[in-house]
C-alpha cells in the first residue's frame, strides 16, 4: 500500500520504536510495490505497524530479547 507522507503523518509516527530490520518493508510500502514479501505489520509508515513486537538481538550465538 502506498502511503502519502505528509507533515501530519510524520508527526503521528515520529515517536514509533523501529529497528533497521523493518526498513525494507517501509520502503516497499512507501513505493507501493506489490510483492508477497511485504508485511504491513513491519511497515512503520502504515497503520498496521506492530510497535510492540518482540525484538531479538543475536550476540555470539546467543539471543537477547529486547522488549
Amino acid at each position: 500500500m502506498r502511503w502519502v507522507v505528509t507533515i501530519p503523518r510524520l508527526q503521528a509516527i515520529k515517536d514509533r520504536r523501529i529497528m533497521t530490520d523493518v526498513l525494507p518493508h517501509a520502503i516497499i510500502g512507501l513505493l507501493g510495490v506489490d510483492t508477497p514479501l511485504y508485511k504491513p505489520e513491519l511497515d512503520f509508515w502504515g497503520t498496521a505497524y506492530d510497535e510492540q513486537r518482540r525484538r531479538i538481538i543475536y550476540v555470539d550465538d546467543a539471543s537477547l530479547a529486547i522488549d
